[in-house]
């Protein structure tokens, strides 16, 4: 179960992202009545930038079950969400408000994986 939990959590967070990313944009094309924006919000990097989380939230995952000092960890995790923003600045420069409004996303979907841990580590806890 030790290695299973990581794997786990990286699901609930990709699930986390996906759902977080769609709902924003179903709120967003109702409340300024733009129907297409909702469409077309699913382009290459924002696929590329899903994978390149699921990797990333994977080593993090693995990452934190290993026997580190916990100040390491969150050095670690800091890099991590900062490579990834290193990643989609350049996007910023066409199209600023969804890259932001992208990586504020990916941003809680990583901080997510505190919950996620908190609450499974519970639930197994309880049932063992």
């Amino acid at each position: 179960m030790k290695y299973l939990k990581p794997i786990i959590i990286t699901a609930l967070q990709i699930l986390t992202l996906i759902a977080l990313y769609t709902a924003t944009l179903f709120l967003l094309s109702h409340c300024f009545h733009y129907a297409n924006s909702f469409n077309i919000a699913w382009g290459i990097s924002i696929r590329f930038g899903i994978i390149v989380f699921a990797l990333s939230a994977l080593i993090i995952n693995y990452i934190w079950i290993l026997k580190l000092n916990s100040k390491i960890k969150y050095c670690i995790l800091l890099l991590e969400i900062l490579c990834f923003v290193s990643l989609y600045i350049k996007d910023l420069s066409y199209t600023p408000y969804k890259t932001g409004m992208f990586l504020l996303l990916v941003i809680l979907s990583f901080l997510s994986f505190f919950i996620y841990r908190r609450l499974l580590s519970y639930k197994t806890s309880r049932h063992l």
